[in-house]
């Protein structure tokens, strides 16, 4: 059965299904939450609660914002991101240190020419992006958002790995090519 509709399954109280999803994705997810936090039984407590929340999270999947290894991937990134975060914390507190933030935007001191060609790049990469396969879309952000390996990409989605580096150099290439396009659209003169 295809991950879609094991989630969907599992969205209906299916056990089995979530079982099935878990015997299929759990070794990449493993992986991911590895890569990002180091400690590999921290790493299998994060992919226990990501599957956790998949299960209670489920029936508000929606396949038109994603894949499900996509969907995954996300919910283990963020459980391992809010793991790193509150050892941060916690460290800080521990080390009693108190830091002062700065409440300005990642674009703060820029001039707002700067600030609008900024803006215009992001639209241009999303729609660039917007632009690719589904095929290639989901391999792209497994790879760049979810930190997957390609052999990682191939055996969550069940996909050979030449497959799986096919679709990853062409949307590279698609989306070199559409953010040449604009910036030559963009630049001064035009």
């Amino acid at each position: 059965m295809e991950p879609e509709r094991l989630i969907e399954a599992a969205g209906r109280g299916e056990s089995a299904a979530l079982v099935a999803l878990y015997d299929r994705f759990a070794p990449a997810m493993l992986g991911l939450a590895l890569r990002i936090i180091r400690s590999r039984s921290d790493a299998e407590d994060i992919v226990q609660d990501a599957f956790v929340r998949a299960w209670r999270e489920a029936p508000s999947f929606d396949r038109s914002r994603g894949s499900a290894a996509t969907w995954l991937a996300t919910l283990t990134r963020n459980r391992a991101i809010d793991v790193l975060r509150a050892r941060g914390r916690k460290r800080k507190y521990d080390a009693s240190l108190v830091v002062e933030s700065e409440a300005h935007g990642p674009s703060a001191g820029e001039s707002p020419e700067a600030q609008v060609a900024q803006s215009q790049r992001a639209l241009a990469v999303r729609e660039a992006i917007a632009q690719l396969s589904a095929e290639q879309r989901q391999a792209l952000e497994l790879a760049y958002f979810a930190g997957l390996s390609h052999s990682e990409i191939a055996e969550a989605l069940g996909q050979p790995l030449g497959t799986i580096k096919t679709r990853l150099l062409s949307a590279a290439k698609k989306l070199r090519e559409a953010l040449a396009s604009h910036e030559e659209r963009s630049a001064p003169g035009r």
